[in-house]
C-alpha cells in the first residue's frame, strides 16, 4: 500500500516539511490520509482570505516539492 511506504520515510517527509503533517491511516478503507492542519483558522473569514491563500500554496509547492518524486519512485510490485 503507498501509504505505508510513505509512512516508512515518515521522519525524514517530517524533517522536510517541518511540523504539522498528520498521518491517518484507514486500514479498513480504500485511501489513508496525510494532511496538514491549520489551527485556529477561520477559512470563512473573508478579511483574512488573502492570508490563507498564501498558507495554502506555500503548503502545496512544499508537499509537491516533498511528495512528488517520493510518489513517482514508490515500487507498489
Amino acid at each position: 500500500q503507498p501509504f505505508i511506504l510513505l509512512q516508512q520515510q515518515q521522519e525524514e517527509i517530517t524533517r522536510e516539511f517541518g511540523e504539522g503533517l498528520e498521518w491517518n491511516e484507514m486500514p479498513d478503507k480504500k485511501v489513508s490520509l496525510l494532511t496538514v492542519v491549520r489551527e485556529n483558522t477561520d477559512f470563512t473569514s473573508k478579511e483574512d482570505w488573502h492570508e490563507h491563500f498564501n498558507w495554502l500554496a506555500t503548503n502545496l509547492e512544499l508537499m509537491d516539492k516533498v511528495f512528488r518524486n517520493r510518489i513517482k519512485n514508490l515500487e507498489l510490485y
